[in-house]
């Protein structure tokens, strides 16, 4: 079984500024205010890793360990529809009704009570 290839929304580099580690997105060098815990900032740092985020199914965010860059990889957040794509926020297009239609569905659905 071959093995996904994985999307991520952002990878970042950390950069040492004094005593701060602080995450730059590798393409377009921009600082990323996101919270990456103080670990994995350091150990990135540290094996000259690359930090990447990527979101679960709950939603949940997990900062990796990537050696690499992937080649899909595309400049800071322009991918982020590909990976949070929500199952609960779809379009659907819904016909309007007239006013006569709805009264006669709201008759159908509610008749009255003898």
């Amino acid at each position: 079984m071959a093995k996904k290839e994985k999307i991520y929304e952002v990878i970042v580099e950390i950069v040492k500024d004094g005593n701060k580690m602080i995450p730059q997105e590798v393409n377009s060098g921009e600082f990323i205010a996101d919270k990456i815990p103080y670990g994995a900032r350091k150990y990135a740092l540290e094996g000259g890793w690359f930090l990447g985020k990527s979101i679960s199914a709950a939603g949940n965010t997990f900062w990796r360990r990537i050696d690499k860059i992937p080649e899909n990889y595309k400049t800071g957040r322009q991918n982020i529809g590909e990976i949070t794509k929500d199952r609960f926020t779809t379009l659907v297009d819904i016909p309007l009704l007239t006013e006569i239609e709805e009264y006669n569905l709201l008759k159908l659905l509610y008749p009255k009570s003898k």
